[in-house]
């Protein structure tokens, strides 16, 4: 099985912790749009998380897809720094799979909770020869005091999928590319994330 994590897109530097780890998914990104009333200048919100990524072949007929989000901070699942579970919401990723490969059958595994299994989002901003997968988190959060950044909201559950694709031995041989945008609310202004692409 092969696994991967996206290459950086980071609108500050890196911490010290997340080099040493190598984490490329768990880097924090500005807020787009403006500050949410609550959070002052100085503190802005940071949304973070580590996914991993992979696949499984059998190079005559089927691919197996993997998203794995499981575990703790600050080694999987979804979390955003300076913000309070009260001003959390919609929080969703999105998942850019090459057209080629669709349709993509996911289904959730035993240590998925709360998030939807990925469903084809016609409404996600495109990425040209990719087909957008979203998954949507119905979920409670869990604020901390101190965490590497910060304090910080963790999503108490975390995505876990399979995706079963059929006829794909020419993907499992050169390579799947992938991109991943997550997106939560703060106080109703979006933060957004996108890292890739990615090759597993």
């Amino acid at each position: 099985m092969t696994h991967a994590r996206p290459p950086e897109t980071t609108a500050r530097p890196l911490t010290r912790r997340a080099v040493a780890k190598g984490a490329a998914w768990v880097t924090p990104v500005l807020m787009t749009g403006a500050i949410a009333p609550a959070v002052s200048a100085s503190a802005q919100p940071g949304l973070q998380g580590w996914v991993d990524v992979g696949k499984s072949c059998n190079l005559v007929s089927t691919m197996t897809l993997t998203i794995d989000g499981t575990g703790s901070y600050p080694d999987r699942g979804l979390w955003v720094y300076n913000a309070q579970p009260s001003q959390l919401s919609s929080a969703y990723i999105t998942f850019y799979y090459p057209t080629g490969l669709a349709p993509i059958s996911w289904s959730a595994n035993s240590a998925n909770s709360n998030w939807s299994i990925p469903a084809v989002d016609a409404s996600a901003t495109p990425i040209s020869g990719f087909t957008a997968y979203t998954t949507r988190y119905s979920g409670t959060w869990t604020y901390h005091a101190t965490g590497a950044d910060g304090p910080y909201s963790t999503a108490d559950g975390q995505p876990s999928f399979s995706g079963r694709v059929s006829g794909a031995g020419t993907y499992c041989r050169n390579g799947v590319d992938l991109y991943a945008r997550r997106t939560v609310s703060v106080g109703g202004t979006p933060v957004m994330l996108l890292r890739g692409p990615v090759t597993i």
